[in-house]
This record gives C-alpha cells, structure tokens and sequence, in this order.
C-alpha cells in the first residue's frame, strides 16, 4: 500500500488497472480521466463489451467510422 497527503498544486497520477481509494481532509475538488488508447485498448474493450453492453454497440459503430484499424 502506498500512503500520501496531497498538497495544494499537486498532481495525482494512478496507472490503469490499479485499485486505490481517497479520503478528502478537506473540501476537494478532483477531476479524473480514464485513458483508452491502442496500448491498452483490448483489455478497456473487453472490460466494457463485458459490462456495458448498449455502450459496447455504440462504441463499435463510431470505431468503425472513425478509427477503422482498432475496429
């Protein structure tokens, strides 16, 4: 386990795939991102055909139009 405190103008990065919780000291704000990108792109499209069907079907329809080669 690895244990910090955040401090004002501070960046936070947590790779892909690794589990982490936060506690907020104080009133916080976060803004998160999740990447999908050729590296990591069959593990994230396996997950989500898995879990999130209906976005799984969307999703393949705009890889099809705009990024033909993961498709």
């Amino acid at each position: 386990m690895i244990e910090c405190i955040q401090y004002p103008g501070e960046t936070m990065f947590v790779p892909g795939g690794w589990w982490h919780a936060v506690i907020n000291l104080n009133t916080t704000i976060a803004v998160t991102q999740n990447v999908c990108n050729s590296g990591n792109f069959a593990r994230v499209w396996l997950a989500t055909r898995k879990g999130r069907k209906r976005l799984a079907y969307r999703w393949l329809g705009q890889l099809f139009r705009k990024e033909f080669g993961l498709y």
